[in-house]
């Protein structure tokens, strides 16, 4: 019989990884088979180019399945389209197109410089406050031609689940220790409603990007919005309001733009990938991206973690002509513990560090930004959170809930200390907080050291406050407004070096990983079990972390 079962289970074994050999080379082949449909038209016959693209991460790990673009081969393709004199017209397809705020900031320049040279045109069904900021990086906005198109734009929301009362009811208690009064982390798992500070932090937050909006449509359509967005008088409008209001140049299709593959159009990307652009300089700025949260160990996308760190710095040691490096950073922090250690490698680097902050560069994310000289941040940038929170979860009442007898032997003292069985003791929060406060001194002295600030000073901008772009810069936590090309521009400049070559550093992601990822990235659930994966690998650890998530 044993001998049958072990038979079975090599069978199935085998099966299961002859499966999934076949599903790996099933996605290989038809990944080949579309390269090899690429147009084969010459470069010179391509007139117009349609731009379409997926949500762009920064950091695309090498290896897996998925061979995604990044956000910076995104932009490569787009100088690449600004030096090809033969195409003169840009079709933005705004219904396929995704990006982020402080994408868009980044991209503001480049379509400047494509829109004096080149006809770029957006065309879109639906347009919210998103959509109608990427569609505004064209000069003419078209909507398709049917009432079902509709422009919807208004102020900034986003709702916030509070777990307390399901968590009492199931005998789950999350203690949340916090060092900084706005330090709001966490408040959801051990809160029933929001606290004052991070409705007073947020609400700030979702004025001044309201005010960002408004300027950005006075100054690309010269109309001004602001009574009409704050009447409701732009909810659903079709596209005779919106040209009537300003903010479209009138209707169009794909048809009517004269769209022809076989012809004289291409897709972005696959046209890029023929532009070859040759680069011969030694010079080398080496560019780490670091995206996601901070934990201590993670194979999954957006994630960062010190041994993938590690391996980044480490690669760009070994580069002999390496002058300097920009370190990209999108992440609302993490671990504590972590990104010291970070912080500590990358110190390590024997040249100059420029910051280049994305979307969020909040709470640890502003911590390894302590290592440069010079910051640089975008407009629609969220940074700051500087504070300690830490979470400790305990089960003790769940126990007694479904009628569980918990029984535990100890040997020496202080053996139930972190026993989550146990509810949290006086003396054990205390020791918490004094750990807590020990990390949050350390976080003030880099942030002090690298911005040159008194302790006093600092503490009025800290307490886990968090800052847009404009105001961080107003108030010294960043040098400069600026996008990626604006740091390196700075850090060639700081160099006194104009031939360079970019140096883009990858971590590795195994196929195992990767379709590990690929199964899990489910949303909402997949963001519910990235909190909860955070709060275990850190818990009752002090945290960098800000987990508030504020929409654009």
């Amino acid at each position: 019989m044993t001998l049958i079962y072990y038979t079975i289970q090599a069978i199935i074994i085998a099966l299961i990884l002859s499966l999934v050999i076949i599903i790996v080379g099933l996605i290989i082949k038809s990944k080949i088979k579309k390269d090899k449909n690429i147009s084969d038209l010459k470069l010179k016959k391509i007139k117009k180019l349609i731009i379409s693209n997926e949500s762009l991460l920064e950091d695309v790990p090498e290896g897996g399945l998925n061979k995604k673009n990044s956000f910076f081969d995104f932009k490569e393709a787009l100088k690449k389209i600004n030096q090809t004199e033969t195409v003169e017209e840009v079709i933005l397809d705004v219904d396929k197109m995704e990006l982020t705020a402080v994408q868009i900031d980044e991209l503001k320049d480049l379509f400047k410089d494509m829109n004096k040279n080149k006809k770029v045109i957006a065309l879109a069904s639906n347009l919210d406050n998103i959509k109608y900021r990427i569609a505004m990086l064209a000069d003419t906005i078209y909507m398709y031609n049917s009432l079902n198109s509709s422009m919807l734009l208004k102020g900034y929301s986003r709702s916030f689940i509070y777990f307390k009362k399901l968590f009492d009811k199931i005998g789950v208690k999350v203690n949340v220790l916090h060092i900084g009064d706005y330090k709001s982390a966490g408040e959801n798992y051990h809160k029933e409603e929001m606290s004052e500070e991070q409705r007073t932090s947020i609400t700030r937050i979702y004025d001044k990007m309201l005010e960002n909006f408004i300027d950005e449509i006075k100054d690309r359509r010269n109309v001004d919005i602001k009574e009409k967005l704050l009447n409701g008088d732009l909810v659903l409008i079709n596209h005779i309001k919106a040209k009537e209001y300003g903010l479209i140049d009138g209707i169009s299709n794909l048809d009517k733009l004269e769209i022809d593959y076989s012809k004289d159009t291409e897709e972005l990307i696959p046209f890029s990938k023929k532009v070859k652009v040759k680069n011969k300089s030694k010079n080398v700025i080496g560019v780490i991206c670091a995206e996601g949260a901070i934990m201590p160990n993670n194979k999954s996308e957006s994630i960062i973690t010190y041994d993938d760190m590690l391996e980044k710095i480490e690669s760009l040691q070994e580069i002999k002509n390496l002058k300097g490096v920009i370190l990209r950073i999108n992440s609302p922090g993490g671990s504590a513990l972590e990104s010291e250690r970070i912080y500590k490698e990358l110190k390590n680097l024997d040249v100059p560090i420029f910051i280049s902050m994305s979307s969020v560069a909040a709470s640890g994310g502003y911590y390894i930004s302590t290592v440069a000289k010079k910051v640089f941040l975008n407009p629609s940038t969220i940074t700051g959170s500087i504070g300690v929170v830490s979470m400790y979860p305990t089960f003790d009442e769940i126990s007694n809930k479904v009628g569980l007898n918990i029984e535990t032997v100890n040997s020496g003292v202080a053996t139930e200390i972190f026993d989550l069985k146990q509810p949290l003791t006086d003396e054990l929060r205390e020791k918490l907080i004094q750990s807590m406060r020990d990390v949050y001194i350390e976080f003030k002295k880099h942030v002090m050291t690298a911005r040159v600030m008194t302790d006093e000073g600092l503490e009025k901008i800290a307490q886990g406050k968090i800052w847009l772009g404009n105001e961080a810069v107003e108030i010294g936590l960043a040098d400069k407004i600026g996008g990626f090309d604006d740091c390196l521009k700075a850090l060639l400049d700081y160099l006194n070096i104009k031939e360079y070559k970019l140096h883009f550093t990858k971590r590795k992601i195994s196929l195992v990983d990767s379709l590990k990822n690929n199964i899990s990235n489910i949303p909402f659930t997949a963001e519910i079990s990235n909190e909860l994966n955070m709060i275990q690998a850190n818990k009752y650890k002090p945290m960098y972390f800000m987990n508030v998530k504020i929409d654009f």
